[in-house]
């Protein structure tokens, strides 16, 4: 650029050509779509370039370099089929500027505002380096968006700019404002491959110059210790479904207003409509659910655990679905499901022991939905079966329940017990038998002493059936096991001294050998 007759770009005279060895004021030439354009200030080309500011009108150019302390301004359809590169001031107008090149380009430098920007690459990819806002309308025909800084549309809630969308993916952060009414923006964002865009639709008024900005994070988020965060799993939504897991190819990040969870923004009603495409572990998508963790008012990343928006409705198929739920609040966002097992419910132990001629049976469970009841069956030979006790379910629980039954007329010697399982829809699962046997029961016990203790205790146990390999089991209120030591059983008394560190609360305790368990004792340890 050398303005020396002009402001206007389309007048030969204001250009230089380069010809390999100087640089020649042009009389007919403009540049073209084969040509680098550079434009550079007065102040560090001299009098060979205008103070001027250049005019660039319905341009068609490779790459555009803007030099410190230039002023470009930009009219109708600046056409770039290479890189932008901005180290000045750009005016954007009323222009449009549209990259459509063939391989990558890469708009970097200085922070720019442009009026409408459109991305319609057949091949490659567009990479923002910089800060790129756009005021008017960002139009993406084809070709992805690459990028680590936000991608800004509009500047304010009176000028919330808009998104022309047909195909590509947004990769990194996208930013849009929205306006000070009830209404919903459109996020096209995903990974390199697939679009999991989202779609966030206030019903009430989100505030003055509120924005969001959202971006799918590929891999687990993390909690405030660097963990993945599973605090709050499992759950049970509004509508009854259990939620035991969640989506580990990514996650919505969606954050307030200047990453502050005190802007008006974070406290509005809204709905959220999430893109669920191929995600790999759907067996049936009616039963995923959007799950979120809230942030904090100081961090983005101090997240706290998973909760349970208000369900509204899954559509689509298992391969390409829409989640839709209603919540207030940003932060992160995630697809939940169960662990696919065949009944909803998790058993963590079932045991029996004899005493005084009854089999005392006791069974827990970690999380339950939709359980119906479980049917006790007793057997002599393993093979066939009674039902003896049929005894409710809690039907939905996250809770560790304990359920226990006496069997008054057991046999002598050997009793197998099997459970049976059976959920709201007459499904059944069997778990695995247990023998009790009831030939020598006077001179058996298993006890714990002293109870409470502050986590330095003994456990006894005098069961000639138990000889042999087994494990003292310490499991916690919540069913998480804490302990399995190995022990060695021997005929007649037996003693284990146990000096665990482990927190106070109230545990549960039994010593099983993989086929035979004791009864379940419960232990304080304050």
């Amino acid at each position: 650029w050398g303005g020396l007759t002009s402001t206007d770009g389309n007048d030969p005279s204001n250009w230089y050509l380069w010809d390999g060895n100087s640089w020649n004021i042009q009389s007919v030439n403009l540049p073209g779509t084969n040509d680098n354009i550079h434009i550079l200030s007065n102040s560090v080309a001299g009098l060979c370039v205008s103070a001027s500011s250049s005019l660039l009108n319905n341009q068609n150019i490779t790459d555009l370099i803007v030099g410190s302390g230039a002023v470009v301004d930009l009219s109708g359809i600046i056409t770039v089929v290479g890189d932008f590169t901005n180290d000045g001031t750009i005016s954007a107008g009323s222009s449009t500027v549209l990259l459509n090149g063939t391989s990558n380009q890469i708009i970097s430098g200085a922070a720019i505002t442009l009026n409408n920007l459109t991305c319609d690459k057949a091949s490659g990819d567009l990479e923002i380096n910089s800060s790129v806002a756009v005021s008017g309308t960002f139009t993406m025909t084809s070709g992805n968006i690459v990028n680590s800084l936000p991608l800004i549309i509009g500047t304010s809630s009176t000028n919330t700019g808009a998104i022309s969308y047909s195909s590509g993916i947004v990769t990194g952060p996208l930013q849009r404002y929205f306006s000070n009414t009830t209404g919903s923006k459109f996020f096209p964002v995903g990974n390199a491959s697939i679009i999991r865009d989202a779609t966030i639709d206030f019903i009430s008024a989100p505030g003055v110059d509120q924005y969001l900005t959202v971006s799918y994070v590929s891999g687990l988020p993390q909690d405030p210790n660097g963990d993945d965060l599973t605090s709050g799993l499992p759950l049970t939504t509004n509508d009854g479904q259990l939620i035991q897991n969640y989506e580990d190819e990514g996650y919505w990040q969606i954050d307030p207003t200047n990453d502050d969870y005190s802007s008006p923004i974070n406290t509005k009603a809204y709905n959220i409509t999430l893109h669920m495409n191929n995600l790999s572990v759907v067996n049936d998508y009616t039963l995923v659910r959007i799950i979120k963790s809230p942030g904090s008012n100081t961090s983005s990343q101090n997240h706290l655990s998973w909760s349970s928006p208000t369900h509204v409705s899954c559509v689509g198929s298992n391969t390409d679905f829409l989640a839709t739920a209603s919540s207030s609040g940003f932060s992160f966002f995630g697809a939940g499901g169960d662990d696919n097992n065949p009944l909803p419910v998790e058993l963590i132990m079932f045991s029996g022991n004899c005493s005084d001629g009854i089999a005392n049976l006791t069974w827990q469970t970690a999380s339950e939905y939709n359980s119906s009841h479980f049917n006790v069956e007793h057997s002599r030979d393993g093979v066939v079966w009674d039902v003896v006790n049929a005894q409710a379910a809690a039907g939905n629980s996250t809770e560790l329940l304990t359920y226990q039954f006496e069997d008054p007329t057991p046999f002598i010697g050997d009793n197998y017990y099997r459970l049976t399982q059976v959920d709201i829809d007459g499904a059944e699962s069997t778990y695995n038998t247990i023998n009790v046997n009831c030939s020598n029961t006077q001179s058996d016990y298993f006890m714990i002493y002293p109870n409470p203790s502050s986590g330095s205790f003994n456990v006894i146990l005098n069961n000639p059936q138990m000889f042999g390999s087994a494990e003292i089991l310490i499991t916690d209120s919540k069913g998480n096991r804490v302990i399995n030591k190995p022990i060695e059983v021997k005929n007649g008394i037996n003693m284990y001294i146990l000096n665990e560190n482990i927190s106070n609360g109230l545990y549960y305790i039994n010593i099983s050998n993989g086929e035979q368990s004791t009864n379940v004792l419960k232990h304080t340890v304050q």
